[in-house]
């Protein structure tokens, strides 16, 4: 399969790069779980999440970050409690979402994912109940 076709397949979820040679130009993919052609990351509605985060990025740049991910149509984070060095924060994210790059973005801004706390998926949002 021509590598265009393979980064259209990365760009969506469905493959993921697991080798890049850079002196040879070669690339390694690998297929991802899917359930019919769709990742199981990708078609959450929303997330709330429990991270502990470095007191930097603040959490201005944090939420405007998450913010500009593809699918992503809100964010709230609100802080929980605060340390010298860190603080624990939830965030709750709403849209078309995928986990896989929400959680590479909290990592690649200095977070780390406590939990889960809750995960809502399909054509709409159920409240607890």
């Amino acid at each position: 399969m021509p590598v265009g076709s393979m980064k259209n397949l990365y760009n969506k979820g469905i493959v993921e790069l697991t080798t890049f040679i850079k002196s040879e130009n070669l690339f390694t993919f690998k297929l991802n779980p899917i359930i019919g052609m769709r990742p199981m990351s990708i078609g959450l509605k929303k997330l709330v999440l429990d991270v502990l985060k470095l007191h930097k990025p603040p959490l201005t740049e944090l939420v405007l970050n998450l913010s500009e991910l593809p699918g992503v149509e809100g964010v709230n984070i609100v802080s929980v409690t605060v340390d010298r060095e860190t603080e624990t924060i939830k965030i709750t994210i709403e849209g078309n979402l995928n986990y896989e790059a929400i959680r590479e973005n909290l990592i690649s801004n200095g977070c780390s994912i406590h939990s889960v706390d809750i995960v809502w998926a399909g054509k709409r949002i159920i409240e607890e109940g």
